[in-house]
């Protein structure tokens, strides 16, 4: 088990986590096609063996800097998380 920041490659499996679980959140802000890593969009997934387990993307845009806040796009985990942890 282990947190990563997103890398490019990565992306279509967190576009695929997030259209699998964002219905148990907020859906309002999925990442668009043109979804890319900046810095105003930071994405950390945590992987258990090569598969994403959770994701904590935030979007920190101009608009919320200025009022010093920031939004979610997602912040979730499944139960394979609670598994890796009673494993060890």
């Amino acid at each position: 088990m282990k947190i990563e920041k997103l890398t490019e490659s990565s992306i279509p499996a967190f576009k695929e986590y997030f259209k699998k679980y964002a219905h148990e959140q907020d859906e309002s802000f999925p990442p668009l096609e043109s979804f890319t890593i900046n810095e105003n969009e930071p994405v950390y997934v945590l992987k258990v063996g090569s598969e994403i387990a959770g994701a904590a993307a935030l979007m920190i845009y101009p608009e919320y800097r200025e009022v010093k806040q920031v939004r979610f796009r997602i912040f979730h985990s499944t139960d394979a998380l609670e598994k890796a942890i009673n494993f060890y």
